[in-house]
């Protein structure tokens, strides 16, 4: 879904640390923001901080669920 927002509101780029194995639109899952379907691509920096980023996701989806 923000992949999609992405390509609708013509972003430039994005940066993002921890992919999404699940359900990721940027390269985990798909690749929206290089479909040459869409009317709009945009750069992604993918995986900065990525130990760190998924260190904090884990905490936080392991204190909501209890």
């Amino acid at each position: 879904m923000c992949a999609g927002a992405m390509v609708q509101a013509r972003i430039a780029r994005c940066v993002f640390g921890a992919f999404d194995p699940k359900g990721g639109g940027l390269d985990s899952l798909y690749a929206l923001h290089d479909d040459p379907r869409l009317n709009h691509s945009f750069a992604v920096n993918m995986g900065v901080l990525e130990e760190r980023c998924q260190e904090l996701l884990d905490r936080f989806f392991d204190e909501k669920r209890q």
